[in-house]
């Protein structure tokens, strides 16, 4: 188990901070029983708990002031932490956006210089589709002519066969 919750929170550290704060409660209040139930006069009694009060209450104090400094730098790493991520992942974000608009300007370059290569194939083929008609009709129209002469010639020699 990885002691952490639905929402990332650490369930062990509270755990144990829910430990300590009640073996703490229970410190103070058999203490508290220990003072009233103890063999001592009112003057001795009242001196004993001011005593025991001002001490806690200093330890309290040093304490309260140790859990904020520890709170302060627990802030500062989380900060410096996810500034630092922020960071990394900007960082690599920026590169690969770079990394993507090269390579879509090489592939639009690419297309363009494939668009213009198919144009000129496609201006050369009609040339010579043009060509390759102009020169069949002239070879058409000479056979014909040929024919033609062919045929006259065959018409003249019925002519004078006759």
């Amino acid at each position: 188990m990885t002691g952490n919750d639905d929402y990332g929170r650490d369930t062990c550290g509270d755990a144990m901070r829910f430990i300590t704060a009640g073996f703490g409660m229970g410190l103070l209040v058999g203490a508290a029983v220990g003072l009233l139930l103890a063999p001592k006069t009112g003057r001795e009694m009242r001196e004993h708990v001011k005593e025991f009060a001002t001490e806690f209450g200093s330890k309290a104090r040093t304490a309260a002031t140790d859990l904020g400094e520890r709170a302060k730098v627990a802030a500062s790493n989380i900060s410096e932490q996810a500034t630092t991520t922020y960071g990394d992942v900007s960082g690599k974000a920026k590169i690969a956006v770079d990394d993507a608009r090269v390579k879509v300007k090489q592939m639009s370059e690419t297309i363009t210089e494939t668009t213009a290569s198919l144009k000129d194939m496609s201006g050369k083929v009609t040339q010579a589709a043009k060509e390759g008609y102009k020169k069949t009709m002239e070879e058409l129209k000479t056979e014909a002519e040929e024919i033609g002469e062919d045929l006259d010639k065959a018409a003249e020699e019925l002519d004078s066969a006759e």
